[in-house]
């Protein structure tokens, strides 16, 4: 007895953890079938709403983060090509240079020839260069492997969207490059993308053992009803045999100590029913709690105890355990989220560095 006392406190005790008991009053009677208290333990839960909000709030950011890392994933697509036309681009003298700025600009299209006629210095052009300067930059112009027009657009082009991200020069180093653009956009929306489905089965776990904990309390109020019946009726024994002894001390018929014996066994009679029920009150005001009713609501548990079911064999329960468990499920989910990012901490980063030698000691322990 004392064993199923302490196994229904502490499904009591866990049960106040989860849920706030300052409620009012409600003298109204509802009548509770056991199939109906998990979902309604369940849905009443402040702590799984808070977890399924937290998820809700998390899905949000990921959602913002994947829109805000549009325009970075955009701009590493161009990187390489910005990174060939740039270096082209500072390979050309700067005579071609400025060649190029005007060729590509419609409105300083008759300038062009002026660059490219070798005047002689009794007719000197605007453009400050020289007979030799000149005569040179024909020759770069007609060569096919300096840069061209469309790639100068392009350069032209993608210069204000780098240097906006803080990138005067394309050449990035590996780390670099990782530190711009792959933490960013790869590894920290993984992250989170992570983090919720951790949180998801943080939230089933949750309400298994929330909805588990309702029932098991239903089935403990159900049994400790029982009990309480046979404390009532041994209370009532232990009052009417109190009376029978009375009498018949009153007329020597018994000892004094015997007398004394059954005014005891009353009063233990009595504080063992008043502790019974005073156990099953306790337990049915945090039922109400559970279930989100008003803490003193009269309720009828219309159900009985649920009979045992049969068991299969344990490999079954073995099996579905591995698959069920909440610390594993999360382990799998950390283990797979901490190999995609090594995957990157190797391609972009060396093996001596920091990063790679904490992930990978991260990966031996998941």
């Amino acid at each position: 007895m004392k064993k199923i006392n302490s196994l229904i406190l502490v499904i009591i005790l866990i049960s106040m953890i989860w849920i706030p008991t300052s409620l009012k009053a409600d003298n109204s009677t509802i009548e509770i079938k056991r199939e109906e208290v998990k979902d309604m333990a369940i849905t009443y839960s402040p702590m799984i709403k808070g977890m399924e909000l937290d998820r809700i709030n998390l899905s949000q950011n990921y959602n913002d983060l994947k829109k805000q890392m549009e325009g970075l994933e955009m701009l590493y697509v161009q990187l390489d090509e910005y990174k060939r036309v740039y270096n082209l681009y500072d390979s050309m003298s700067e005579n071609y240079q400025l060649y190029l700025l005007v060729a590509s600009d419609p409105t300083r299209m008759a300038e062009v020839p002026l660059l490219l006629d070798a005047d002689d210095e009794n007719f000197p052009d605007t453009n400050n260069l020289s007979n030799a300067e000149e005569t040179v930059l024909v020759l770069e112009v007609a060569n096919p492997s300096n840069m061209q027009i469309p790639d100068y657009m392009a350069y032209t082009m993608m210069v204000p969207q780098f240097e906006m991200m803080g990138i005067m020069d394309p050449n990035l180093s590996k780390e670099e490059e990782y530190n711009r653009f792959i933490s960013p956009t790869k590894i920290a929306p993984a992250g989170m993308q992570n983090g919720m489905m951790i949180l998801g089965v943080g939230i089933e776990q949750a309400s298994s053992g929330i909805g588990g904990g309702a029932e098991a309390l239903y089935d403990a109020i159900q049994m400790l009803k029982g009990y309480e019946q046979l404390q009532e009726m041994n209370k009532d024994m232990a009052t009417k045999s109190l009376k029978d002894i009375e009498k018949r001390y009153e007329l020597g018929q018994i000892s004094e100590l015997a007398y004394k014996q059954a005014i005891n066994d009353e009063k233990i009679a009595i504080l063992n029913y008043e502790t019974m029920k005073r156990d099953v009150d306790n337990m049915i005001m945090n039922l109400n709690v559970m279930l989100g009713k008003e803490v003193t609501t009269k309720l009828a548990l219309v159900d009985g105890v649920k009979k045992p079911v049969l068991f299969g064999s344990l490999d079954i329960y073995i099996e579905r355990g591995l698959k069920e468990r909440g610390e594993i499920l999360s382990n799998s989910y950390n283990k797979s989220n901490k190999e995609n990012e090594i995957k990157y901490v190797e391609a972009y980063l060396r093996r001596s560095s920091i990063e790679y030698k904490r992930l990978n000691n991260n990966i031996i322990d998941l």
